[in-house]
């Protein structure tokens, strides 16, 4: 499973799994099933802001690249406060 991290405003995703940390997906469940720890189905579309960072297994077209680079290796998924406090 490829990291991400969201480069643009923000990005939606429609199907696919993916590798999140407690609270990312604590704030998205309406949305989730869960496969094993950390690892869930997306269910219907949901959103995340720039800064955060995920695991990723569905299909990254073009469009969606425009949005995302690939996170440095072996990153933890963060939230978006904390991104921007490691760049500053």
């Amino acid at each position: 499973m490829k990291r991400y991290e969201v480069v643009s405003h923000c990005v939606t995703l429609h199907t696919g799994r993916l590798d999140l940390s407690a609270s990312q997906a604590s704030d998205r469940m309406h949305a989730l099933q869960k496969v094993q720890e950390g690892i869930y189905t997306v269910l219907s579309s949901i959103q995340f802001k720039r800064g955060e960072q995920f695991g990723y297994d569905g299909e990254v077209n073009k469009a969606l690249l425009q949005h995302l680079e690939v996170a440095a290796t072996g990153k933890k998924p963060v939230a978006a406060e904390k991104a921007k406090g490691q760049t500053a």
